[in-house]
């Protein structure tokens, strides 16, 4: 088989090139889109690609609230899995996820805490009653059983 000596080989159009801006808040929405799984997000609050399985569809970089995704057609050789150890997932983007100040659950990134909060949070200030933490830093369960607290103690 003879070697291409070049590392991305344009013309397969079927296969894209995922690069991720620092605009990124690690919201959950590019890989949820992704019809092929060719995108996780994991709980150390890292973005991974497949580069493998990624078909160029697009949706990710359309779908992505902070346009923070771009993806180009070709196939990089040196993105493969045989051409990384056998490692599937390459980390394309590195944040912070918060863990739940009630339970421990990591449940949103640091960037995605801090948009929501700068979007709603004078709507919200106060809702968590008399705890010593803001709303945000609750998981969705805990947040709810803070408020409906909040709501039984006259608040």
């Amino acid at each position: 088989m003879t070697e291409p000596d070049r590392d991305v080989i344009r013309g397969l159009d079927t296969f894209g090139r995922m690069e991720v801006s620092d605009a990124c808040n690690l919201t959950p929405t590019c890989s949820t889109l992704c019809p092929t799984d060719a995108i996780q997000r994991t709980n150390d609050g890292e973005l991974q690609f497949n580069h493998a399985d990624c078909v160029n569809c697009g949706v990710c970089e359309s779908g992505c609230p902070e346009g923070a995704i771009t993806i180009e057609s070709g196939l990089e050789r040196s993105r493969l899995p045989e051409n990384r150890d056998g490692e599937e997932w390459e980390p394309v983007f590195e944040g912070e996820m918060l863990e739940c100040v009630r339970c421990g659950t990591p449940f949103t990134s640091r960037g995605s805490m801090e948009s929501v909060r700068d979007e709603v949070g004078d709507l919200v200030e106060g809702v968590a009653g008399d705890t010593e933490h803001s709303i945000f830093e609750y998981c969705d369960e805990c947040r709810a059983q803070v408020v409906f607290q909040g709501v039984n103690n006259g608040r």
